[in-house]
């Protein structure tokens, strides 16, 4: 797959429980803005919520439980060794690091409770159009067929 096509599955319309979303992260070609799309997608910035109000991790079930471990991966690499560009546009909407009092945004993901992503990785990305080979169609992934047959090409 490109970096195309992992983008266009960042958007959370394929799977419901995650895993893709999980696999995307970690895959090689994934960059800033489609790691951010899948803060936006999968709502990282909604259970800061929940930490924030002390909720256990415990408490919430196995496709949440995926969710977080993407979401603990986007922090790791945004901390560390990064990702390779920051060509697509993403929908995270990041607001300011503090209030007018100077107190930090708890909202901010910078200073969110868990995954906190450091402030140099949050400036805007390229906002490239990208060119998938992949198909959505009812939420099921679908490579178009030239996509099929380079992928083909390569296992002879």
């Amino acid at each position: 797959m490109s970096s195309d096509d992992l983008h266009e599955l960042a958007h959370g319309e394929c799977e419901e429980d995650g895993s893709i979303a999980a696999a995307i992260v970690r895959h090689p070609l994934c960059d800033w803005g489609s790691a951010f799309e899948i803060l936006h997608s999968y709502s990282a910035a909604a259970y800061q919520s929940y930490w924030k109000d002390g909720k256990p991790e415990s408490s919430f079930g196995t496709v949440d439980q995926v969710l977080f471990d993407a979401f603990a991966t986007i922090a790791m690499r945004a901390a560390s060794e990064g990702f390779p560009t920051r060509k697509f546009k993403h929908y995270l909407e990041i607001h300011r690091f503090g209030d007018e009092q100077g107190k930090p945004n708890p909202y901010h993901p910078s200073n969110w409770i868990k995954w906190s992503l450091p402030r140099r990785v949050l400036e805007p990305t390229d906002d490239c159009k990208h060119n998938p080979s992949v198909v959505l169609e009812g939420g099921r992934i679908l490579p178009n067929f030239e996509f099929w047959l380079t992928g083909r090409a390569r296992l002879h």
